[in-house]
């Protein structure tokens, strides 16, 4: 007969997942969504600079410069701003993600050993 009282917990598949491949897609996704943010960014300044061309003008206080392109103006600011936007929404939803992982871990480790 077999004293053993230790029971190995059962693991669930997201956990046994290795760390490195879970870093990787996590800024994989950071990336991807940083990307979208940047073109929807570059496509929503262009269209004001198209549009509104006087408002860059006005807001940046150029104006009274000859060679100010407001389309390009308008490209490049979008593009950072969505840059920034993209990429603190996948910052965001990876910390979400850590912590309903963490959540579920912990979890599933109370059930295995009660």
């Amino acid at each position: 007969m077999n004293d053993n009282t230790f029971h190995a917990p059962k693991t669930d598949t997201v956990l046994s997942e290795p760390l490195r491949l879970m870093c990787w897609s996590t800024v994989r996704f950071i990336l991807l969504v940083g990307a979208l943010g940047c073109m929807m960014g570059a496509s929503a300044g262009t269209l004001v600079g198209w549009l509104a061309p006087e408002y860059y003008q006005q807001m940046f206080n150029n104006h009274r410069n000859p060679d100010f392109e407001p389309l390009s103006f308008g490209m490049a600011i979008g593009c950072m701003q969505g840059l920034r936007g993209g990429v603190a929404l996948g910052l965001g939803r990876a910390v979400i993600q850590a912590w309903l992982d963490d959540r579920r871990a912990t979890m599933i480790y109370q059930a295995n050993h009660r």
